[in-house]
């Protein structure tokens, strides 16, 4: 009975357990420095000192409380945070692998629309990447797929489970914030389709988890804006270059299920009358894609600095929206029809595709992330475990790459780049060099192209902090590709 129970699980299954195996073997030393910011709160929240940076100074200094919250409590229960923080993560990308299988089956009627998604996602080399790194891209897409899911493909004939997706994806924005347009987008189309009792169930549900974190947030940091929204403000050279990277990103790592998705739609979209396609069936699997390019708008019209972490979050979903259009349209419809040839050779150009752009793209992600590893572990935790050597308890560093050097010393940390700030620090809008002379730290960590450059760029700070180490720093091939960590001891 059990085997036959459980037998349709056997295939995604297998394909989620290899994606996990995959990205393990491939990325499993893979740990940012914004990884260990994440750690530095959990492990302070797991020690009684609150949701605070440095312990006694609550700083909302995290765009993912949720995912700190989980860390706090693997750590709590004993865990390694670093540890806990990679299974967490793998585990939830290899569940997000295994619900776009299984959700669709449901959504999809045709071989290419059940397999395609799930086969892109797990190969997809981007979401292998994060999927290690200690970060919450896998964790809030599996919240995203399973509210999206909730709301749209569960009991469809009684309108779905609004309420619980609302709770869903109310959470998800606790996750990723960029989750938000998404919640606004759904309740925006419950609306539009005359479903106002499903909109007002969406809303409460999403209003739960939301409405107590901004509580917690406005009681505990007196703000519910992260810094992160202020800091990165404008990081980019345009707007137009926040779009690029967004859409550079997008196309490396999901390039040929997005061009499925495209041309579904526009072929579903062509036969919609011989299909009796209905434009309120069809909104819903529009919403992701709306979506995503509202998302790169934002950036774009913030001039943030786009990471593929980001971009990572939408790719389930989209995948899952592609099986939905898939289904939707008919290759002999398209296609002349008792042309063997011409279907067989369209069919043999995407399947190369589906391998080998992935692949591709996967040997220069794999190259790129071992030279990130390296650089990781001879800088910044060389500099951390020399610094721990070095100071005593008491002592203070000011850095701008705050993550691993906090996490490793557990001394108090003044962050240069204001990620970390606590609200009348934030108010205060002190540039780098004040904040320096205000706090007078006992050593400064600094990086740039040149060995003291900072203090060059800075002559006020000249007579208070000597050079006694630095070390370069190489990123491998691209815009950054060295810099220099420079070290100095305050006199003050």
């Amino acid at each position: 009975m059990s085997s036959t129970k459980f037998g349709h699980l056997a295939l995604p299954g297998t394909l989620a357990a290899a994606f996990a195996a995959v990205s393990w073997l491939l990325y499993g030393g893979y740990l940012t420095d914004d990884s260990y910011i994440h750690f530095v709160y959990a492990r302070n929240f797991a020690e009684g000192a609150g949701m605070a940076f440095n312990p006694g100074e609550p700083s909302y200094g995290s765009t993912s409380p949720l995912w700190v919250l989980v860390l706090a409590f693997g750590t709590w229960l004993g865990g390694s945070t670093p540890a806990v923080a990679q299974i967490v993560s793998l585990t939830s990308s290899a569940a997000c692998v295994l619900a776009v299988w299984l959700l669709a089956r449901q959504v999809g009627t045709s071989p290419a629309a059940r397999l395609l998604p799930p086969l892109a996602l797990a190969i997809d080399p981007w979401f292998q990447r994060w999927s290690v790194s200690g970060m919450e891209g896998g964790f809030a897409a599996l919240i995203v797929v399973l509210g999206f899911a909730a709301a749209f493909v569960a009991r469809p004939e009684r309108g779905g489970l609004v309420t619980v997706a609302g709770v869903i994806l109310g959470l998800g924005v606790l996750a990723r914030p960029e989750v938000a347009l998404l919640v606004g987008l759904i309740g925006l189309l419950f609306l539009l389709t005359g479903r106002l009792a499903d909109a007002v169930k969406f809303g409460v549900g999403a209003a739960l988890p939301l409405g107590a974190w901004l509580t917690f947030a406005l009681l505990h940091f007196g703000t519910i804006v992260p810094n992160s929204f202020v800091v990165k403000l404008r990081q980019t050279g345009s707007p137009w270059e926040s779009a690029f990277d967004a859409i550079a990103i997008m196309g490396a790592s999901t390039m040929v299920p997005l061009l499925v998705l495209g041309a579904s739609l526009v072929a579903a979209l062509a036969m919609r009358r011989q299909r009796q396609l209905s434009i309120p069936a069809m909104l819903p699997w529009l919403v992701p894609l709306v979506w995503t390019l509202g998302a790169i708008a934002q950036y774009s019209y913030r001039g943030v600095n786009v990471a593929s972490r980001y971009m990572t979050l939408y790719t389930p979903l989209l995948l899952l929206c592609a099986a939905w259009w898939l289904s939707r349209w008919s290759p002999a419809a398209v296609l002349p029809r008792g042309d063997a040839r011409r279907v067989g050779l369209a069919t043999v150009v995407l399947l190369a595709l589906v391998v080998g752009q992935p692949a591709a793209i996967g040997f220069m992600t794999w190259r790129s992330v071992k030279v990130a590893e390296r650089s990781y572990s001879d800088n910044h935790h060389a500099i951390a475990e020399w610094l721990d050597r070095q100071m005593a308890r008491e002592d203070t560093i000011a850095t701008y790459d705050v993550g691993i050097i906090a996490y490793r010393t557990r001394r108090t940390i003044v962050d240069l780049a204001g990620l970390t700030d606590t609200l009348p620090t934030r108010e205060r809008r002190q540039s780098m060099e004040a904040k320096v002379l205000e706090s007078h730290p006992n050593y400064v960590v600094m990086q740039g192209k040149s060995p003291g450059e900072f203090v060059q760029r800075t002559p006020a700070l000249s007579p208070f902090l000597e050079q006694i180490y630095f070390t370069e720093m190489y990123w491998g091939p691209g815009p950054q590709q060295m810099d220099v960590f420079t070290i100095y001891r305050g006199r003050w």
